[in-house]
């Protein structure tokens, strides 16, 4: 969302850097007394002779005055109404509030201050002698009163400005029975710039003048939410916020947080739903008790709960964390799903990690763990199927991956994860090819004797390495 507007751009042209005498002020230096380029103001000033140290002189009285003018809050405000009259509640921010920075700067005090809060307060002073100048309302000739409420409440929340805030609830709850501002102007932005700075004051304000908070689909939940402002998002879902808009974000959000108690009221009380995006957060952040939670919320027989948790094992299996996997993997079973089904994508998340460390790790961890998943299956004949089916799919899906990205450490796991299914899938190619192409038979025994005789002699390093 953005609240871009065509009104006026104040624009301030930063000088020089200060090494003259214009500078002792502290203020940046601006408004250069002559638009020309540099060499024809010098070239005027030599041929001014003796003039020229009365011009230096002069231009120096003028910035000491510009610094003083601007000292006071008030002198901003009256600077800002000259320049751009009517429309100076729309320019107070233009350029993402840099120019109101630069004009704060020549307070004393202000420039550079690293006390809290202390920009917004010379911010609130300055828009209050705008208001004052402008008649005591919030307009503009080429905004709505709305319009130009709603700007300022989200250009001061992505500022910062909390006492900004204030003074606007204050003349919100003061117009409550006018009708001036219409809170949901802007697709509902006061009551998402609120939420959002976590503003509670505002937010009630602007729902007693009634906001609808499931504009936008629930965005101002959302941005309450992810910044934490949990007693906000509990005041909008009371209000009626959807809780599942905006792809689940309260949810996801909660979960990334690590907030349990607020992931157990969001699915319990008001009816979140467990959706991909709460998964993939909490695997990526290591979320395991959370994750059991998210994953108990899926029905057995879900058609999509399948893919939710091999997207969730990926993702897990990428960021390193281990315990996530496994939740995942122990909630596809209980969905019905074999444990071998989540390997493919352990393994191809494994490979794609950032670290190499936590690749290398990760690919160790879950290419041993391919035997321990088979032999929980019931009968010979079944781990033997799904021993064949796993290495086919190891050789044409994930193994193929690891060349591409050049992941040499992951070569050997991988082919010691597919053990003798990749014997067997590869004596099932050589019979394919000498029944196609009889002339290739003997080619393809002896390519797979080379290959058995190699496999075995790899295979007893393996086991020797592992042990070590």
């Amino acid at each position: 969302m953005s609240m871009n507007h065509n009104g006026p751009q104040l624009e301030l042209q930063p000088g020089a850097a200060s090494e003259s005498p214009a500078a002792d002020c502290g203020a940046p230096v601006g408004f250069p007394l002559l638009d020309l380029p540099q060499h024809l103001q010098e070239e005027i000033l030599l041929r001014s002779k003796l003039q020229a140290f009365v011009a230096g002189t002069c231009c120096r009285g003028l910035h000491s005055a510009l610094c003083s003018a601007l000292a006071s809050p008030a002198g901003v405000a009256r600077f800002i109404l000259h320049a751009c009259g009517p429309e100076a509640l729309v320019a107070l921010y233009s350029n993402h509030g840099q120019v109101l920075r630069s004009l704060l700067s020549y307070i004393p005090g202000r420039r550079g201050s690293a006390e809290p809060g202390a920009e917004g307060e010379a911010a609130r002073a300055v828009l209050e002698a705008l208001v004052a100048g402008l008649g005591g309302t919030v307009h503009s000739a080429s905004l709505t009163p709305s319009r130009c409420m709603a700007a300022l409440l989200w250009n001061a929340g992505e500022a910062g400005h909390l006492p900004v805030f204030d003074y606007l609830a204050k003349l919100l709850r003061a117009d409550a029975a006018g009708g001036t501002y219409d809170p949901n102007d802007c697709d509902g932005a006061p009551l998402v710039a609120a939420a959002k700075i976590g503003h509670e004051e505002a937010v009630e304000v602007l729902l007693a003048a009634g906001a609808d908070p499931r504009l936008m689909n629930g965005l101002a939940l959302g941005a309450a939410a992810s910044r934490g402002h949990w007693g906000i998002a509990r005041r909008l879902m009371a209000a009626g916020s959807p809780v599942n808009g905006w792809r689940g974000e309260a949810l996801a959000a909660a979960v990334a947080q690590g907030q349990e108690e607020c992931v157990a009221e969001l699915l319990t009380q008001h009816g979140a739903h467990a959706n991909v995006r709460a998964l993939l957060v909490a695997a990526q952040h290591g979320r395991g008790a959370l994750l059991r939670r998210l994953a108990a919320e899926i029905a057995p027989g879900h058609r999509r709960g399948v893919y939710y948790l091999g997207a969730t094992t990926y993702v897990a299996a990428m960021t390193g964390q281990d315990a996530a996997v496994d939740e995942a993997i122990i909630a596809g079973v209980r969905l019905g799903w074999p444990a071998a089904a989540f390997m493919v994508p352990s393994l191809t998340g494994a490979l794609v990690a950032d670290k190499p460390a936590t690749r290398r790790r990760m690919v160790l961890r879950q290419a041993a763990a391919v035997p321990a998943v088979l032999m929980r299956m019931p009968s010979r004949v079944q781990r033997g199927l799904a021993h064949c089916g796993l290495s086919l799919v190891f050789l044409t899906r994930v193994l193929p991956v690891a060349l591409v990205e050049r992941k040499w450490d992951a070569v050997r796991p991988l082919l010691g994860a597919c053990q003798r299914g990749t014997l067997v899938v590869a004596a099932a190619g050589a019979a394919w090819a000498g029944w196609r192409r009889p002339g290739w038979l003997a080619a393809a025994l002896c390519g797979w004797a080379v290959g058995l005789t190699g496999y075995s002699r790899w295979e007893a390093r393996l086991v020797a390495d592992a042990l070590q």
